[in-house]
């Protein structure tokens, strides 16, 4: 996307600009999953240490699918480009 000659060709600057925007959208939702992880893994942890039963059967249900990720459809994942319609500085 640094390459001036990209935004030369409207169609595919704004197909570059779907793409980029479906990508942030997969890496938001990855950090928000990492994010819990790693709240998790702490409390996990902390509630093992102390000998807390009810803080590890909350971590437990808390590693279930939220009920609105279900209904949340997946982001698409755009398919990688290559050769003539590569939008990378490779062609």
């Amino acid at each position: 996307m640094e390459d001036p000659k990209i935004w030369d060709d409207a169609k595919r600057a704004q197909e570059l600009g779907r793409e980029k925007k479906s990508l942030e959208n997969i890496v938001l939702v990855l950090e928000e999953v990492q994010a819990g992880l790693n709240d998790g893994r702490e409390l996990f942890d902390m509630g093992k240490e102390d000998g807390d039963e009810e803080t590890l059967l909350s971590v437990e249900a808390d590693t279930r699918a939220p009920a609105s990720w279900k209904s949340r459809p997946a982001p698409a994942v755009p398919k990688p480009r290559t050769g003539p319609r590569c939008y990378c500085a490779c062609t």
